[in-house]
């Protein structure tokens, strides 16, 4: 079976089975299989000289998106404990027994603004939310 890559059609055809394009080359079995696993790692197929198919990685992420992402997961895990910050401040105003002892409250609190306080750590954004590096405070029980 022939297969061949189209640097029109970005993409492959197979002889017999689809029409093939004037510019398509010919590649074997292996370049396909090859190119097939590149593209499930993350890589994009891409036209190379004379038209052959090349596994092109992807770009790294620049710092402007490590740091959105980073805010990002920050955000999400302020978000997942405010609510408890909330409650314990409005029990106090309206003079209703605490949730919160005073010892959960404030390590409550440290863990929040350590939160606010990542992007000013050093190394920030280091290579992404996921990095092991990465020093997300740990949440209070």
């Amino acid at each position: 079976m022939n297969t061949f890559y189209s640097a029109t059609l970005s993409g492959f055809g197979v002889a017999g089975l689809h029409a093939i394009p004037s510019d398509a080359v010919e590649i074997t079995t292996e370049e396909h299989r090859a190119l097939l696993d590149a593209q499930s790692q993350g890589c994009s197929i891409q036209p190379g000289p004379g038209g052959r198919p090349v596994a092109v990685k992807p770009p790294a992420p620049s710092i402007e998106h490590l740091s959105a992402a980073i805010r990002a997961e920050r955000d999400r895990r302020l978000a997942a404990v405010l609510w408890m910050r909330d409650r314990h401040r409005d029990e106090q105003e309206l003079g209703l027994p605490a949730t919160l002892d005073i010892g959960r409250y404030s390590a409550l609190m440290t863990y929040i603004q350590a939160l606010r306080d990542l992007p000013e750590q050093a190394g920030f954004p280091w290579a992404g939310p996921e990095d092991a590096a990465c020093p997300w405070p740990s949440e209070p029980v």
